[in-house]
């Protein structure tokens, strides 16, 4: 007995304990620590973990299954808070020693938090600013488009459409369904073609049914 006092007191608390990336440790680990009662660890567990009103299954303490020596048993995995209230009913040097311990691990886990919410605030931030810029970029490239309009005579039909293109071309928008409806216009040639006549007739008789339609690109 006094050799493993001995040992115990050797040997670091963290190892002892051994506490998980989450500040989490087991109901055995704390009990052996605090130098209970063998052979006590269920009528312990019973009173201080499953029917503690002041401790929630899920939250403070969630059970599992182990193997001890072939046979299977419970133990529950604990909160680096749930452990520390454990360890403060528990009045002795040991229940003190762990009390001290769960506090440290609770600050370092609110640092952990803290440095992870900073990251993500960071990078939220990182992308916002990259997402404004790409706007900003591709409000200037609109406007440069519009204002090469300026210098061109174009139909209002032609503006509307060049206005649509350049919205698509600088914001991948897509206007397909935005752009004017325009039915086909053939020229005197083409009609000519098809009904066998010159362009001069088609012209001429275009001209009297006032069918010629003159267009500015």
């Amino acid at each position: 007995m006094k050799q493993l006092m001995k040992q115990l007191k050797q040997t670091p608390i963290e190892i002892l304990l051994q506490v998980d990336g989450e500040g989490k440790t087991t109901a055995r680990k704390l009990y052996e620590f605090l130098n209970l009662a063998k052979g006590q660890f269920s009528r312990w567990a019973k009173t201080n973990i499953l029917e503690n009103a002041f401790a929630e299954n899920g939250i403070d303490f969630e059970g599992f299954d182990i193997n001890v020596e072939g046979n299977l048993t419970k133990d529950y995995k604990l909160t680096a808070s749930f452990a520390k209230k454990l360890a403060m009913s528990c009045q002795n040097e040991r229940g003190e020693q762990a009390r001290e311990y769960f506090i440290k691990v609770e600050e370092k886990l609110k640092q952990t938090i803290s440095k992870k919410a900073t990251s993500s605030n960071d990078e939220k931030a990182k992308l916002l600013r990259a997402e404004a810029m790409s706007l900003n970029a591709k409000t200037r490239a609109f406007k440069t488009l519009l204002q090469s309009m300026d210098n061109k005579k174009l139909s209002p039909l032609a503006m509307e459409v060049f206005g649509l293109k350049a919205l698509e071309s600088a914001f991948g928008a897509d206007v397909g369904n935005y752009l004017p409806k325009v039915e086909k216009t053939y020229s005197a040639k083409e009609v000519g073609d098809m009904l066998g006549i010159s362009a001069n007739k088609v012209g001429r008789l275009a001209n009297k049914k006032r069918l010629m339609v003159y267009q500015s690109f």
